[in-house]
């Protein structure tokens, strides 16, 4: 899941993506999904944002770079 989230943000980096999408587009509890976010938040890929009652996640800023570099090292 975490894998596909990570897809989706290097195939459109400006994407912001928000729990409860996350939870009804992969059929998932909310907190599942809450969590998925979360750890990729915590391992740096993404960064989280609080929007009214609402917290959005978006590719964080070096976060493309070094998904390429460990998907394609030189």
């Amino acid at each position: 899941r975490q894998a596909r989230i990570l897809d989706e943000s290097l195939a459109a980096p400006t994407t912001v993506f928000t729990i409860k999408r996350h939870a009804m587009s992969r059929g998932l509890a909310y907190e599942t999904a809450r969590q998925d976010f979360l750890q990729l938040v915590s391992a740096g890929y993404m960064e989280q944002q609080k929007r009214g009652r609402v917290f959005e996640f978006s590719l964080a800023q070096d976060a493309e770079k070094r998904l390429r570099k460990e998907i394609n090292p030189v």
